[in-house]
């Protein structure tokens, strides 16, 4: 029956709408894939092999590869080789594939290194597709070649040997065969004797396993080589020598070298003293053929013997420490010189008291070595430290204690009591009681000291008494002094001098007031001492009664001088004394009195010639003799005249005192010198004569005319200064 459907337009309609809906969705579907796919991409997945060796030739390489997100196509892929340095800025293409095959792992066999391609380690390899670069690279070495070193092609003599290659390269592996087979070796450089000429070729492998070869050919003379006869290896310890080579045959030559180098020589024995194992070569020649030949000389130390450093000890029972730790297996011995010293030990402590030389010699038992050295130790003396001899000083009196200096010394004093010290080496010292001084003496340069000690006592002073000062008149006398004591000695001194005397309390009788000093010594000492005692003379009364006593200038070369008597008594005459200082006085004229009066009376008296006497001021006083011939003490004082002028030097004056009966002559010289003094009458008749030396200043010479014919003379007289004459009468 068919069924009446009345929602049949509704539900088309909507089976419409829903069709509609996934057309549309389908459609944004398929449009969005084709808006959102992702990038291809490439991936290189291997190189193989990694690094290969440096060829002039081209190398092939395998490359694999991946890509992805590729759309069906035809696609080229570039292989490409960075520079050296690792960049793509100038990258070399090594292979291409085309392939429309998607989104697999592709391989390419044929990837070529071109020959010469500089070696490097830093070297990539990518794959490019237009503008798509692989997203990752891989790292490709390329290692250099090593240097195959054979050496040169060399002529050898029959029997000699000759070495080939080079030093070896460390991380190098070497292997050596040879055409006519039957040599081999795995050295750098070996040595090979071939009977016939001979290619040797060498393979080097380096570390990274590149090869590399090199023929070279020794061409063998049929003419024997000289033997270069080395001598025998030998062992020797160091510092001594040994003897290689042999016994030369004429006409050869030979030339020694060494390694380590430093030794050459052209005797075909020679003796070495290495001091490290060496290998010595000896090339000897014989024409045009040679042949080399070396030995090795081994070298066993010696031991270091070390005896330890030179010092220098003071000769006070001080020790020096020589040689060091000893070394394990060595023996050791010891000697001296001056001799007396032995030891086994490597090291000890020694006490000379001379300087002495220590040997000591070490042995190295394994290998019988032996090696010697020498310690120096020095004894310095010691300083003397000399404090002096003297141990006693009188009271107030000081003394120099120790000695002279010794250049370089240092020198250090204390005392006991404290209180005194000093850096010299004879200080003075004046102690005042019993005391020590101690001396430290020390020489700079080696430091030695040396002390000693003196003790100083102290010795009394002698009294010295001379007595109490006191007074006499003229002609008495005195006793000066006190009791000597017993052992003591006395010595006397008068000022004015002229008394001496060496008893304790002598008597002493003075013409004018005198100081006398006394000096008295303890034997057993030596103490001294002084004192003094003036004894003061007073002048007896003058036998005369003096009114007055004036002087005056009367002119340029006289000075006159008055007095007055009021009474006299026995006056036989007046002495006028003269003093240019008013302490010498010497007599300048006499005048006669007039014995006993009890009048007054007037004197004169004219010092004539006084411009000759070069003084500025005069000074005069009085003395009176009696008839009996007793001089008087000066009185009425001194009277003091100021002159004019002075005598000039060179001026010689002559003057003639009646009273005295004397000729006075005055010279005024400015040197000593000797001058001559001749009296003759006027007939040339020589009277007197007389050589004087002149004082500098003025020199006065009397001549005495008693006895002599009143009358006129002649007076000459001769010096340096001249010639001068004049009369004089004699009355």
């Amino acid at each position: 029956m068919k069924q009446s459907n009345f929602l049949s337009p509704a539900i088309a309609g909507i089976s419409r709408a829903l069709i509609n809906y996934r057309a549309l969705t389908l459609l944004f579907i398929l449009c969005a894939g084709s808006l959102f796919a992702a990038p291809p991409a490439i991936t290189v997945n291997s190189v193989s092999p990694t690094n290969i060796c440096f060829s002039a030739s081209s190398t092939t390489i395998t490359v694999k590869f991946t890509t992805s997100n590729y759309t069906a196509g035809t696609y080229t892929y570039t292989v490409q080789l960075s520079g050296s340095n690792g960049t793509f800025t100038s990258p070399t293409t090594i292979g291409t594939l085309s392939s429309s095959a998607l989104n697999q792992l592709f391989t390419i066999n044929n990837v070529t290194i071109p020959g010469s391609t500089v070696a490097s380690t830093s070297y990539k390899i990518r794959v490019q597709q237009s503008g798509t670069t692989s997203t990752n690279s891989v790292a490709f070495s390329i290692y250099p070649l090593p240097t195959a070193v054979s050496g040169n092609a060399t002529t050898i003599c029959t029997g000699a040997s000759t070495t080939i290659g080079a030093s070896a390269v460390s991380g190098n592996t070497y292997s050596w065969v040879s055409a006519p087979s039957g040599f081999s070796s795995t050295l750098a450089n070996p040595t090979t004797s071939p009977t016939t000429t001979t290619t040797y070729t060498i393979t080097i492998d380096s570390s990274t396993g590149c090869l590399a070869s090199k023929p070279v050919i020794v061409t063998v003379n049929p003419t024997v080589a000289p033997a270069a006869y080395t001598g025998s290896p030998g062992t020797i310890c160091s510092g001594t020598s040994y003897a290689i080579g042999g016994a030369p045959v004429g006409g050869n030559t030979y030339s020694w070298t060494s390694t380590p180098s430093g030794f050459s020589s052209a005797l075909s024995t020679v003796t070495v003293n290495p001091t490290t194992t060496t290998t010595y070569t000896l090339t000897e020649t014989a024409g045009t053929c040679n042949n080399s030949n070396s030995v090795v000389v081994s070298v066993n130390p010696a031991p270091a013997a070390n005896a330890g450093s030179s010092s220098g000890i003071c000769n006070n029972g001080a020790s020096a420490s020589i040689g060091a730790t000893s070394v394990a297996d060595d023996t050791y011995s010891w000697v001296s010189s001056p001799s007396g010293f032995t030891s086994t030990a490597s090291s000890g402590t020694v006490s000379p008291t001379i300087t002495t030389t220590y040997t000591l010699t070490e042995t190295i038992t394994t290998t019988g070595c032996t090696k010697s050295n020498q310690n120096v130790v020095t004894v310095n003396p010691l300083p003397a430290a000399n404090v002096g001899s003297i141990t006693a000083v009188c009271t107030g009196s000081s003394i120099n204690l120790g000695a002279t200096a010794t250049v370089g010394n240092t020198y250090a004093w204390v005392s006991t009591p404290s209180g005194f010290t000093s850096t010299v080496s004879n200080p003075s010292v004046g102690p005042t009681a019993v005391t020590t001084y101690s001396l430290t003496e020390t020489v700079t340069s080696t430091g030695c000291t040396s002390a000693n000690s003196v003790t100083i006592s102290i010795n009394a002073l002698p009294n010295a008494n001379a007595g109490s000062n006191t007074s006499i008149t003229t002609g008495s006398s005195t006793s000066i002094g006190a009791t000597a004591v017993n052992g003591d000695t006395y010595s006397w001194l008068s000022n004015p001098s002229g008394y001496t005397s060496m008893v304790s309390n002598p008597s002493v009788d003075p013409v004018s007031t005198t100081t006398y000093t006394l000096t008295e010594t303890i034997t057993a000492t030596g103490c001294t001492k002084s004192n003094q005692v003036i004894i003061t003379v007073n002048p007896l009364p003058l036998p005369v009664e003096l009114v007055n006593f004036t002087s005056v200038l009367q002119d340029p070369e006289t000075v006159r001088l008055d007095w007055v008597t009021a009474s006299e008594s026995n006056n036989d005459y007046f002495i006028i004394e003269r003093s240019v200082n008013s302490g010498a006085f010497i007599e300048a004229g006499r005048v006669n009195g007039n014995g006993t009066t009890a009048e007054e009376h007037d004197y004169t008296y004219f010092d004539e010639h006084i411009d000759l006497l070069a003084a500025n001021v005069l000074y005069y006083r009085l003395r009176q003799v009696d008839l009996n011939g007793k001089v008087s003490d000066p009185g009425e004082g001194v009277r003091e005249v100021t002159l004019n002028q002075v005598a000039k030097p060179g001026t010689t004056k002559l003057w003639y005192n009646a009273l005295e009966t004397n000729i006075y002559i005055n010279l005024v010289r400015t040197s000593a010198m000797n001058a001559s003094i001749l009296i003759t009458d006027m007939n040339g008749k020589m009277i007197a004569s007389q050589n004087i030396l002149t004082n500098i200043g003025i020199t006065q010479v009397s001549l005495n005319t008693t006895g002599q014919t009143k009358g006129i003379y002649m007076v000459r007289i001769n010096d340096n200064t001249g010639s001068y004459s004049t009369k004089v009468v004699i009355r």
